[in-house]
């Protein structure tokens, strides 16, 4: 099974990702695995008590779907982009 970095590389989900990170240099690389990493500690606190960042008018059903369906998904794809970009970066360092 190829990876996710594979599978961007070829041309798949999360090529443009991997186009647009090619050349930049290592320093931005892990910038942005440093702020995909805060995005997913952000999203775990959501999960975790969402009333924390919604407003108080929101519908529970609502609160619901971001708990069990947006947020776990949004998760999913930083961290194949975490994925994808760490694979990027040892690439670059062994040349």
């Amino acid at each position: 099974m190829k990876s996710a970095y594979d599978v961007a590389k070829s041309g798949g989900p999360h090529f443009g990702l991997w186009k647009n990170y090619l050349a930049r240099p290592v320093a931005m690389l892990e910038r942005a695995v440093k702020s995909l990493d805060q995005r997913v500690s952000e999203h775990r606190g959501k999960i975790a008590d969402p009333h924390a960042y919604l407003r108080p008018d929101i519908p529970e059903r609502q609160i619901e779907h971001l708990v069990n369906i947006k947020w776990p998904e949004e998760i999913a794809i930083f961290e194949t982009q975490i994925e994808i970009l760490s694979a990027m970066i040892g690439e670059k360092r062994r040349g």
